[in-house]
């Protein structure tokens, strides 16, 4: 169960921050267990924790030249857990964190046919369900091209370039140290292409009902 508040202000469309409070009773996760008598580990999803948060959010929207436009987001979080199932041997935790990203969207050419994008964020190492979670970061680029009068889209896109998002966290339980790799496969390309047929200006044309007619003869 979590229960939060949230404060958030916003100036001109360009400004955003907020500060957020969020405490948690009966967390629940999957925690390694260690059965002393039979010499055996495992993982079990219990509720076994209790958890303080407390965010900070900023985010800036600006043009630094013409045809660029960028958004730039910063985080800073500080959570506090604390172990409440007396049979896991675990340590309260508790430890700073913060997520950074930028997003560039800009226009290459005068008559804007072709346009790019270059974003990148970075996640700081921080505590995710009492597991210790390694750094992560994003570098993607995008591309797109209007063709034929702007009737034809073509567009590249290109997800974590690096392959450094994948997630790698560690416990340690007595002596015992668990690590794991949540290999996603976040690095990907995209190629789109779209057409549109229909023009934007359509022609309408005004018809005349019978009803219509003989209502402006009677006028």
């Amino acid at each position: 169960f979590t229960n939060s508040i949230k404060f958030q202000y916003a100036f001109h469309h360009t400004l955003f921050t907020s500060l957020a409070y969020a405490h948690t009773t009966q967390g629940m996760g999957n925690p390694p267990v260690f059965e002393e008598s039979t010499g055996i580990s495992y993982l079990k999803f219990l509720n076994y924790f209790e958890e303080d948060r407390y965010n900070a959010h900023g985010a800036y929207i600006f043009n630094p030249i013409s045809g660029l436009e960028s958004t730039c987001q910063a985080d800073v979080h500080y959570t506090k857990m604390y172990i409440t199932e007396a049979q896991l041997n675990l340590k309260d935790v508790q430890a700073w964190g913060a997520y950074f990203s930028i997003i560039n969207r800009f226009i290459l050419n005068h008559s804007k046919t072709i346009k790019g994008e270059i974003n990148f964020w970075y996640h700081t190492p921080q505590i995710d369900y009492m597991y210790k979670m390694k750094a992560r970061e994003n570098l993607s680029l995008g591309l797109q091209f209007s063709l034929l009068k702007k009737r034809l889209n073509l567009s590249l896109y290109a997800n974590d370039i690096l392959n450094t998002e994948p997630y790698k966290e560690s416990l340690t339980s007595g002596s015992t140290t668990y690590s794991f790799i949540e290999y996603s496969d976040s690095r990907t390309f995209r190629l789109s292409l779209t057409y549109r047929f229909s023009s934007r200006n359509l022609k309408v044309k005004q018809r005349t009902t019978g009803d219509e007619t003989e209502r402006r003869r009677a006028e």
